[in-house]
């Protein structure tokens, strides 16, 4: 799957992304002062769940990471889900 990360310097894990098998894109952020207890957002599980709109992930994942160009994150998104990218990492400069 591709993963955008978009976690502050820290511990913190927040990646969105697309999933090829699944068809569709995805979402998780865990927090460092939660621990053990799982992420606290993950979306973006199931077949198709969010297979033609990142929108609604982008949203949620706003709530959570530094400011980001959301036009940005779209456009690198659906260039992943276009290319059916399963291997790409990236950070948004």
């Amino acid at each position: 799957m591709s993963k955008c990360h978009l976690e502050p310097d820290g511990g913190d894990y927040m990646v969105i992304g697309w999933d090829p098998p699944l068809r569709t894109f995805f979402c998780v952020v865990e927090l460092e002062r939660h621990g053990d207890a799982g992420p606290v957002l993950s979306l973006g599980s199931s077949p198709n769940e969010f297979r033609y709109n990142p929108d609604p992930l982008i949203d949620a994942i706003a709530q959570y990471a530094p400011p980001f160009d959301r036009d940005k994150l779209r456009i690198e998104l659906m260039k992943d889900r276009a290319a059916d990218d399963a291997s790409r990492v990236y950070h948004l400069d």
